[in-house]
């Protein structure tokens, strides 16, 4: 009786390591996993627009930054397709991608979305800088002939060469330009009139112009408008306004315009790049915005009714009737002290 209770107590210990539950056992393997997706660069309260698809059917659309689970293995595709907002179009990069899931585990995947500088835009965009500045403005009419200056480049070359012309005479100093993201913001109008419409209102296609765009609502006090329209005038090939004695905010180019005795307006060529000689366009344009700006006022030494002291290579020569950093005499208009050029 002993020697059984011996044995029995013996196996006490090997009869507790063998029963009951082990709580030590492995859990079983993970057999789904995630994909992180991130989105970004839009602005707030624009989605994205994002397909991913994957094994097994599995589809899904993320119009913002989101994890999705409970994924099964596998290689998953994501496409990127552009938005807009609400003129501006923002392109993805990348457009397409893969992410291979695995079980347990997070991949990720990122589209960047951003508007091009030479994206179209109907709208005047968000300022970059602040303070007076020039606005320019792509504009043709009904019917007009769209050549995509304001997308392709030739907007751009010719303002940065007139703006380039300007620091060299100013020592460094130029017109303040309405940017955005860092490039020349530029937006685009068709009229509702049509070409000859337009030019049948001779000397007043540049009242038109500034008529029209203020009822588009894209006239504002802080601005002045650089605005390069690609129709006809019988009258110039290009006007500004003159205040106090001609109201108004645009200076005007009039791209195919005919004005009589003197070559067709489309014969003269924009400057070649950002940093080219000026040529006729380009101080025409900056000739324009002076007289919208008002200059040169009566008050000027050399100024005669019906024909305004100009040099176009050169800025104000003699430094007499419109610019001067030391200052002109009282009642004379300085573009040095003017709140559209930079300090």
């Amino acid at each position: 009786m002993r020697l059984t209770a011996l044995v029995q107590l013996s196996l006490l210990p090997l009869l507790a390591m063998c029963g009951g539950t082990d709580a030590t056992a492995p859990a079983p393997p993970p057999t789904r996993g995630a994909l992180a997706i991130t989105i970004n660069g839009l602005p707030a309260g624009t989605s994205g627009d994002v397909a991913i698809t994957g094994p097994n059917g599995y589809t899904h659309h993320s119009t913002a930054t989101e994890t999705l689970l409970t994924l099964g293995p596998g290689t998953y595709s994501i496409a990127a397709s552009a938005v807009t907002s609400p003129t501006v179009i923002y392109e993805p990069t990348p457009t397409s991608q893969t992410a291979a899931v695995a079980a347990g585990g997070t991949a990720s995947a990122t589209v960047t979305y951003a508007a091009p500088p030479s994206s179209r835009s109907t709208t005047d965009r968000l300022d970059a800088v602040t303070g007076p500045q020039v606005h320019v403005v792509y504009v043709l009419a009904s019917d007009g002939t769209d050549r995509h200056l304001d997308t392709e480049g030739t907007l751009r070359n010719t303002v940065g060469s007139w703006e380039t012309w300007l620091s060299g005479q100013t020592g460094g100093r130029t017109l303040r330009l309405d940017t955005y993201q860092g490039a020349l913001d530029i937006t685009f109008v068709q009229l509702a009139r049509s070409n000859a419409t337009m030019t049948s209102y001779g000397a007043y296609v540049r009242d038109t112009i500034e008529k029209d765009l203020t009822a588009l609502g894209l006239v504002v006090s802080s601005k002045i408008y650089a605005v390069y329209y690609d129709g006809g005038s019988t009258f110039a090939c290009g006007g500004g306004a003159w205040p106090p004695a001609l109201p108004g905010r645009v200076g005007a180019l009039y791209l195919q315009g005919t004005p009589p005795g003197a070559p067709p307006c489309n014969t003269n060529a924009f400057a070649v790049s950002p940093t080219g000689p000026p040529r006729y366009l380009e101080f025409s344009m900056i000739h324009e915005l002076m007289h919208t700006l008002g200059f040169v006022s009566t008050a000027a030494p050399h100024f005669t009714a019906g024909s305004l002291p100009w040099a176009p290579s050169t800025l104000d020569l003699g430094q007499d009737d419109y610019y001067n950093p030391a200052g002109l005499p009282n009642g004379v208009l300085n573009l040095a002290t003017s709140s559209y050029l930079t300090p």
